[in-house]
């Protein structure tokens, strides 16, 4: 018996039929059929492509020899037409399928076969650079490969190099300062055990990114330290140094009752007080164009994180990671790590609200900071 043989589809017994009935009603069948059936699959058992599809070899488990197939198929179409007025798939659209998932089967086999041969680098092992954003890695997994697949290593023409930025220069290549990532790799797990210190302390992180394309990192790295975190791509003069001022249209929501009870107590909008509002860190994806923040941050005392290239002075930030500030791969990588960190310090304080708490009040099901994230 043949492991192969050929299949006449079902529609190609329809254009035999004599009766212009049985013609309406075996296409009335077939309409019936590719609203089951799949893109790949509607193609296959279309009435066009019948001729086309008629001598195409299809796989199958049990092999089925070519003169019982022809036996049968005078009876398939009455056999497709009964099957349809008692719900069940017509035999067509069983064959159109079993081809889609045995091609899709073939295809499979052969891409995990041919992985074993040539470069180690396929989509397994290959830089995605949309990874960052939805599944960004942890600072403890954080490699070279990463940070060079962002292009954080790009730095500024040689003469626009900082002094103070020199010994975070590797070198030179075609006129253009090229930043030692080794360098770069060991600030940026320092800069993640702040944040993740920062978060477990119950501290407030403000993500600041002004470059286009990097709004949806830096929210989403906010989103990942849960309550403790915002993020902005605009900062308004004076939010630190004179908030009272540039928060006056909002002085209404936030007076300050005579005595517990009065008649307008606004208490839920006194915990939001942005005149007592003072961030516990500031992170800053682009220092040089964030001037007046981080001055304001400075007169504040508030400490800060900065991404550094090499024209900018690294002791303007509290913590400074030598990198590609013009990159919005970069900053979505970064920004991503940070937001992991921050992640992690959350999930460890509410550990500790957890432990600490009593037994009735421990609360059941996923991990805290899921619970978080998710109310």
């Amino acid at each position: 018996m043949p492991d192969r043989f050929e299949i006449q589809l079902v529609d190609s017994e329809a254009s035999n039929l004599a009766s212009p009935n049985e013609r309406e009603r075996a296409s009335r069948i077939m309409q019936t059929v590719s609203k089951l059936l799949t893109p790949t699959a509607r193609r296959l058992a279309s009435p066009a492509s019948s001729r086309r599809y008629a001598n195409a070899p299809v796989a199958s488990t049990s092999a089925t020899p070519l003169s019982d197939l022809e036996a049968t198929s005078s009876s398939s179409f009455s056999t497709a037409m009964e099957g349809n007025e008692s719900g069940a798939v017509p035999d067509a659209a069983l064959l159109a399928a079993k081809a889609t998932v045995d091609a899709r089967r073939r295809r499979r086999a052969i891409a995990e076969h041919m992985e074993r041969f040539g470069s180690s680098q396929n989509r397994h092992s290959t830089f995605q650079a949309h990874h960052v954003l939805t599944r960004a890695p942890p600072a403890s997994e954080l490699t070279l490969s990463h940070l060079v697949a962002a292009q954080a290593h790009l730095g500024h023409h040689r003469s626009l190099a900082h002094p103070s930025a020199l010994p975070y220069i590797y070198g030179t290549r075609a006129k253009v300062s090229i930043i030692d990532l080794r360098t770069t790799l060991t600030h940026l797990k320092r800069a993640a055990q702040v944040i993740s210190g920062t978060v477990e302390n119950d501290g407030i992180i403000v993500f600041l990114s002004t470059l286009d394309g990097t709004e949806r990192a830096i929210r989403l790295a906010a989103e990942r330290c849960g309550p403790n975190g915002f993020a902005t791509n605009r900062w308004l003069a004076g939010s630190l140094t004179n908030a009272g001022s540039v928060y006056a249209k909002q002085a209404h929501a936030f007076r300050e009752p005579t005595k517990e009870g009065e008649e307008g107590e606004d208490a839920g909008s006194r915990a939001i007080n942005p005149f007592a509002y003072k961030p516990s860190l500031l992170v800053l994806m682009a220092p040089r164009e964030q001037q007046n923040a981080l001055r304001e941050a400075t007169l504040a005392h508030v400490p800060t994180i900065g991404i550094t290239d090499t024209d900018v002075d690294p002791r303007c930030v509290t913590y400074s990671i030598p990198a590609n500030d013009d990159s919005p791969r970069t900053i979505q990588l970064i920004a991503g790590i940070l937001g992991e960190a921050g992640r992690t310090g959350l999930e460890r304080r509410l550990a500790k609200q957890r432990a600490s708490a009593p037994v009735w009040l421990r609360p059941t099901g996923g991990s805290p900071a899921q619970e978080v994230l998710s109310a």
